[in-house]
């Protein structure tokens, strides 16, 4: 069994290596990836603002939830016992929680237009 210590290490490292990867795959050229790399990675004035705020701490939140329940599930076995009228009735507040924090004037992105 692994130390504490190296399950949050595994969890950053994981995290680095993703967004990495998902940057090699957006950018159109190697400099472009080298300058987008750097500066999601090195310090840089202006820091967020607050618009980006809306956009980004739910999503970082999502991936946190979503690493957390994943290890919950998949390594503990962990099992939700929820009764159907329970777990339908709470899909329409799921989707009114998500269109508030969706950004407002946000045109959705596709990989791949045709």
């Amino acid at each position: 069994a692994l130390r504490p210590y190296m399950n949050v290490f595994r969890v950053i490292f994981t995290l680095f290596l993703t967004v990495t990867v998902g940057t090699c795959f957006r950018a159109e050229s190697l400099t472009k990836e080298w300058i987008m790399i750097s500066k999601m990675f090195v310090f840089h004035d202006g820091g967020l603002r607050p618009f980006m705020l809306k956009t980004g701490i739910p999503a970082i939140l999502c991936v946190i939830i979503g690493h957390y329940l994943g290890y919950l599930i998949f390594e503990k076995q962990k099992q939700l016992k929820i009764s159907r009228f329970a777990e339908f009735t709470l899909y329409p507040f799921a989707i009114i929680l998500l269109l508030i924090l969706t950004p407002d004037k946000e045109i959705p992105f596709i990989y791949f237009q045709f």
